[in-house]
C-alpha cells in the first residue's frame, strides 16, 4: 500500500510540475539554510573537543585588577607552570605555551613564521597525530616539530626529517633546528594549532636572559591535565598562595586570583577571556543564524501550506471519487502526508546539495570561515532525516486534514465554497510578510551600515600611509635612510608601536584613582606622518628626549583626567610621572565593533620596529613598489613585511559587508517565498470565484474593478503585516546592530519605509500575474467549467 502511495505521489508531481517545483524549491532553500546553521553551530560547540582527554584538560587564567573592574586573561606567569607541577600531585601533566615571531629559512625558502615553544607534555595532553617522526622529538632542544602545511611550503612532498631550518628572531638572536617530526593536517574543528613547535627551554635562543622561574614574565598559556577533574576546585583554592609572589614581581598588574577554565568551555567562553590563544566563539552570530534559519523554515512551510490548499482546488473531483469508491478520510490524509514526505525527501536532497555547493562555500567566502559539512558524522544524517520528517509532517498536516474533510456530495453538487473561510491561511500569509519585512529591513540596515563604516573617519589618514614592520632597529634606520630620498615620500616616522598593529597596556594612577590605558611609543614625527589631528595643546618637538615625560592623550583619556583642562595634567605609571602636552582626536585602533579605549602617545626610547611613510596622493602604489625594492636590496634574506595602512581594517570591513550580503540574500529568499505564498492564496481565491468573475466580465466589468475585488481580500492583511513587521524590525535592528558595533550608522525609519515600498511592489507584481491571467481568460470557459 505504501508503495502505491509513493507511485501516486510521483504521478501527481508530474501532472503539476509548476506547483511541485515551487514546493521543492522553497523547502530545499529552508533545508539548505538549516544545514548551514547546523554546520556552524556544530563547529562552535565541538571546537577542539576531539582530544580524548578533553574532560581532564584545563587552561590556566588570571584575574587582573584594572581600576574599577577585574578582567580574566588567558596568559599566565612563566614560573607558574613549574610550580603547579611540583606542588600538586593531582596534576598529571603541565604544558607551558609561548609564541614568537621570526624569519625562517630552509632550502632557499624564506618566510615570516610563528614558532611555538612548549613542554614535551603538550603532545601527551593533546592528541595531535604525526605524519612522520615521533613526538619524542620535542624532548630534544635541537629539534622542532612542524605542521604538514609548513612541511609542504619548505620541502614539498618529500619527507623532511633531518632537514634544518634557520630562525632569525631579530636583534641578533638566531638559531637553527633540525626537523624531528611532522604533524598531520589539523582537523577542521581545531582552533589550537601550531606551525612550528619547539621545546619550551629553547625559548632561550629567542629571548636573552630567559629565566623559566621568572614571575614577572607572562606567557601565552599554561595547560594542565588532571587525574581526576573533580580536583580542580582544590587546586584553584590552593593556587591563591602564588598571588603575593606574583604581585610582588609585577606590581603594575595586580592579580586577584588564579583560575582554571575547563577545556570544554575555553572556546565557548572565549569572549570573556582576554588574550586567549584559543580564540572565541560568537554566541550572537549563532543566535542570529539560528533565527534566520527558523525564519526561512517558517516561510517555506507557510508557503507550502498556502499553495497546497490552493492546488487542492484542482483535486476536488479526485477526492470526491475516492470517497465514493470507499476511501476513508484517514486514508486520504495518509495519502496527502505521503505525498508531502516524498516531496520533502526530494527537497532534502536538493537542499543538501545547495548547502554543500552553494551555501557553505558562499558563507566561507564572505566570512573567511572554514566550515565543512561533517559527512562522516552520523549526527549530520540524523539531523537531515529528522529535519525532513519534521518539515514534511508539520507543513503537510494541515493541508492533508483540510482537503480530506470535504463531502463528496457537496463536491459533485458544486455547493462547496472552497477556501472562503480559510482564516488560518490568511494568518500564515500575514506572518510570512511580517517575517519578510524584518529580513528585508535587516538586509538594508546592515548593507547601509557597511557603507557607513567604509566611509567613516578613522581619526587619521589611512589612504596615503604605508607601514613596514622591520626585524630590528638597525635595519629600520637603514631602510629609513634609503626611502627618505624618494620624492613621493612626504614624511617618515619610526615607532615601537603602531596603530592597528601593536600597542602596550599600562595602569594609570591619578589623584588616587586607577584605570587601564593603552600606550604607543613613537618618535616626534609619528602624529603628523599619520595625519593624527590635535584638538588642543602641541605635538612633540623635534629632538625632544623620551625622558621628558611629555605625552599626548586621546579624547577618551582626556575625559578621564580629573582636570578642568587636560593640558598640563599629570599622571603616574609606577614611579614615573607624565605630563599631558596635547590632546589628539580619538582614533580607531581596532574595528568599529570595539569601543575606543583611553590611549596616549609617548616618545620611544628603543625597540623601533615600525616604519611609517606619508606618501604623495596618487603615488601610493608606485611608492609601495619602491619600498619593496629597497627592502629586497637591504634585506634579501628577510621576507617583505609591509602594507598600506588602509588595508589594516579590510578584514573587519569585509566582515561588515558579509553581514549585509548574508542578510540581503536571506531577505530576497524571504520575499520570494512570501510572494509564492501569496500566489497560492490568489490562485485559490480566483479558482473559487471563477464563475463570479466570468459573469462580471460578461456584464462588462472593467479590469480595474476586478483588480479592486481581488486586492481588497488581501490588502488589509498585508498592510497589517507590514505595520507589525516595520515596528518589530525597527526596534530589533536598533538593538541588534548596537550589540554588534559600537560605532554604527544612526537607525532611522527610512529602511522600514523602503522595505514597505519594496514588498508592496512585489505584492503588486504577484497579484498582477493572476489578474492578467484572469483578464485574458475566456469567461465562457469559466462558466462552462463551473
Amino acid at each position: 500500500m505504501f508503495k502505491s502511495y509513493i507511485k501516486t505521489s510521483l504521478r501527481i508531481f508530474s501532472r503539476h510540475p509548476l506547483n511541485s517545483f515551487i514546493h521543492i524549491l522553497g523547502l530545499a532553500l529552508a533545508i539548505g539554510c538549516c544545514l548551514l546553521v547546523y554546520t556552524f553551530v556544530d563547529q562552535e560547540l565541538s571546537m577542539d573537543q576531539y582530544h580524548p582527554k578533553s574532560d581532564k584538560i584545563f587552561m590556566s587564567t588570571v584575574v587582573i585588577n584594572q581600576g574599577d573592574n577585574n578582567s580574566k586573561y588567558g596568559i599566565s606567569p612563566m614560573a607558574y607552570g613549574e610550580r603547579l607541577k611540583s606542588d600538586f600531585p593531582q596534576i598529571s601533566n603541565v604544558a607551558r605555551f609561548e609564541n614568537r615571531s621570526c624569519v625562517a629559512k630552509s632550502q632557499g625558502q624564506v618566510f615570516n613564521e610563528r614558532i611555538s615553544f612548549t613542554d614535551p607534555e603538550f603532545l601527551d595532553i593533546f592528541s595531535f597525530a604525526l605524519k612522520w617522526g615521533d613526538k619524542s622529538a620535542l624532548n630534544d632542544h635541537s629539534k622542532v616539530i612542524i605542521s604538514e602545511p609548513v612541511s609542504l611550503k619548505y620541502f614539498g612532498d618529500q619527507n623532511p626529517l633531518g632537514e634544518r631550518i634557520s630562525f632569525d628572531f631579530g636583534n641578533g638572536q638566531k638559531a637553527s633546528f633540525e626537523v624531528g617530526a611532522v604533524a598531520k593536517r589539523f582537523k577542521a574543528k581545531s582552533n589550537l594549532r601550531f606551525g612550528i613547535l619547539s621545546n619550551f627551554n629553547s625559548l632561550a635562543a629567542a629571548e636573552p636572559g630567559f629565566n623559566p622561574a621568572d614571575w614577572s614574565g607572562f606567557i601565552n598559556a599554561t595547560f594542565i591535565e588532571l587525574n581526576d577533574p573533580a580536583d580542580i576546585a582544590t587546586i584553584t583554592k590552593q593556587a591563591r598562595q602564588y598571588i603575593p609572589v606574583q604581585n610582588a614581581a609585577r606590581k603594575e598588574l595586580p592579580i586577584t586570583s588564579f583560575e582554571f577554565e575547563p577545556w570544554s568551555s575555553v572556546y565557548l567562553n572565549g569572549q570573556n577571556i582576554r588574550n586567549s590563544i584559543i580564540g572565541e566563539s560568537d554566541p550572537l552570530a549563532t543566535k542570529i543564524l539560528v533565527s534566520l534559519a527558523a525564519f526561512i523554515l517558517l516561510l517555506a512551510s507557510f508557503n507550502y501550506i498556502n499553495i497546497s490548499i490552493a492546488s487542492g482546488a484542482k483535486r476536488l473531483r479526485e477526492i470526491a471519487v475516492r470517497k465514493v469508491m470507499g476511501g476513508q478520510r484517514k486514508s486520504l490524509t495518509f495519502q496527502f502526508l505521503v505525498e508531502n514526505l516524498v516531496l520533502t525527501f526530494f527537497a532534502g536532497l536538493i537542499g543538501f546539495l545547495m548547502a554543500a555547493v552553494v551555501f557553505i562555500p558562499g558563507f566561507n567566502t564572505i566570512f573567511f570561515g572554514g566550515l565543512e559539512l561533517p559527512y562522516q558524522e552520523p549526527q549530520l544524517w540524523f539531523f537531515l532525516v529528522l529535519t525532513v520528517l519534521i518539515i514534511g509532517l508539520s507543513s503537510g498536516a494541515y493541508p492533508a486534514l483540510y482537503l480530506s474533510k470535504f463531502s463528496a456530495l457537496k463536491i459533485f453538487k458544486g455547493k462547496l465554497r472552497f477556501g472562503t473561510k480559510n482564516v488560518l491561511a490568511r494568518v500564515f500569509l500575514t506572518v510570512q510578510f511580517v517575517l519578510s519585512c524584518i529580513t528585508v529591513v535587516a538586509g538594508l540596515v546592515f548593507t547601509q551600515n557597511a557603507n557607513y563604516q567604509e566611509k567613516r573617519d578613522w581619526g587619521y589618514d589611512k589612504e596615503n600611509v604605508l607601514v613596514a614592520t622591520l626585524p630590528d632597529s638597525s635595519s629600520l634606520q637603514q631602510l629609513k635612510a634609503e626611502i627618505r630620498m624618494n620624492p613621493d615620500v612626504l614624511a617618515l616616522s619610526a615607532s615601537a608601536h603602531h596603530i592597528g598593529r601593536s600597542w602596550g597596556s599600562v595602569n594609570i594612577e591619578q589623584s588616587g584613582e586607577q584605570y587601564r590605558a593603552r600606550v604607543l611609543a613613537v618618535d616626534a614625527d609619528y602624529l603628523p606622518t599619520l595625519g593624527i589631528r590635535l584638538k588642543a595643546g602641541s605635538s612633540f618637538a623635534g629632538g625632544q628626549s623620551a625622558k621628558s615625560g611629555n605625552v599626548i592623550v586621546n579624547e577618551t583619556m582626556a575625559g578621564l583626567l580629573e582636570e578642568s583642562s587636560a593640558i598640563g595634567a599629570q599622571f603616574r605609571i609606577d614611579s614615573l610621572v607624565y605630563t599631558v602636552i596635547g590632546v589628539a582626536e580619538d582614533f580607531h585602533h581596532r574595528s568599529f565593533a570595539e569601543k575606543i579605549e583611553p590611549a596616549f602617545f609617548r616618545l620611544a626610547e628603543d625597540n623601533l620596529r615600525f616604519l611609517s611613510l606619508k606618501v604623495r596622493e596618487g603615488r601610493v602604489e608606485s611608492t609601495f613598489e619602491s619600498l619593496q625594492n629597497k627592502w629586497s636590496e637591504l634585506m634579501p634574506d628577510t621576507p617583505f613585511n609591509g602594507s598600506i595602512q588602509g588595508q589594516r581594517f579590510d578584514f573587519f570591513l569585509k566582515e561588515a559587508n558579509g553581514h549585509g550580503k548574508l542578510l540581503s540574500t536571506i531577505a530576497i529568499m524571504a520575499v520570494v517565498l512570501a510572494c509564492l505564498g501569496l500566489f497560492g492564496i490568489l490562485s485559490l481565491h480566483t479558482t473559487n470565484r471563477i464563475k463570479e468573475f466570468s459573469i462580471r466580465k460578461v456584464l462588462g466589468a472593467h479590469r480595474s474593478h476586478l483588480f479592486r475585488l481581488i486586492h481588497k481580500q488581501f490588502t488589509p492583511f498585508i498592510l497589517i503585516a507590514l505595520i507589525i513587521g516595520g515596528v518589530i524590525s525597527y526596534n530589533l535592528m536598533s538593538s541588534l546592530i548596537g550589540q554588534l558595533y559600537v560605532y554604527h550608522m544612526p537607525i532611522t525609519w527610512l529602511p522600514v519605509l523602503t522595505t514597505i515600498f519594496i514588498v508592496l511592489l512585489m505584492v503588486w507584481l504577484t497579484t498582477f500575474t493572476q489578474i492578467r491571467k484572469l483578464i485574458r481568460a475566456n469567461p465562457t470557459q469559466g462558466l462552462r467549467n463551473d
